[in-house]
């Protein structure tokens, strides 16, 4: 990093998959951190956005849910993109932005860079 700091790694840039989950950014073309991770099946996303696309908020929530697991941080990026979005669409904005707010802190924290002093 210079010495006026613009240049930032790869772990202290916003997740591109965040920021376009909630219509801030386009979703990313490149490589993002995260994409070493297992993709998503094709059809577990069809059926998330689909449940979404219905407004049913149960299934979509269930869907979500198995989508990510226990550690969102953890998942594909594009996994988490979809579910974030689809929950958003769904009209919980608050439980999307949390969940949102979860990857990021364990992305920040699995990198070294969220960590106390």
């Amino acid at each position: 990093m210079g010495a006026t700091g613009q240049s930032r790694s790869r772990q202290e840039r916003p997740n591109p998959h965040i920021l376009a989950a909630f219509g801030v950014t386009r979703p990313p073309t490149g490589p993002v951190a995260g994409d070493d991770q297992p993709e998503p099946a094709f059809g577990d996303l069809l059926a998330i956005d689909k449940a979404a696309k219905s407004r049913h908020v149960g299934e979509t929530t269930l869907r979500a849910l198995a989508l990510l697991g226990r550690a969102a941080g953890a998942r594909h990026p594009l996994a988490l993109r979809r579910a974030l979005a689809d929950l958003d669409t769904v009209l919980l904005h608050a439980e999307a932005r949390a969940l949102a707010f979860e990857a990021i802190t364990a992305a920040t924290t699995q990198s070294g860079h969220g960590a106390g002093p």
